[in-house]
């Protein structure tokens, strides 16, 4: 972990959040869900479409990140995300 760091800190720094954000978005998705009163089959599309919407993010990213600034690509898909948060 401390070669990551030292070759690229601001991916492994944005690793790291991500874990968490995942993480939180695992357990407290369903619950976001059958609290506000969606089937469990809604709530089954929520959880599926946001792992399928990542994956899908996946090569688009990956490709902008190689000819341009990879700072620059994790700060607008953060932008784009927070974007999508508060929407």
């Amino acid at each position: 972990v401390k070669g990551l760091y030292v070759n690229s800190p601001v991916s492994a720094i944005a690793c790291v959040l991500i874990g968490v954000a995942n993480g939180a978005w695992g357990t407290l998705g369903t619950v976001y869900g059958a609290r506000i009163g969606i089937s469990t089959a809604e709530i089954a599309l929520m959880m599926s479409l946001v792992v399928v919407a990542g994956a899908a993010m996946q090569l688009p990213a990956g490709r902008l990140s190689d000819k341009t600034d990879r700072r620059f690509v994790l700060a607008g898909l953060a932008f784009g995300a927070a974007l999508f948060a508060f929407a």
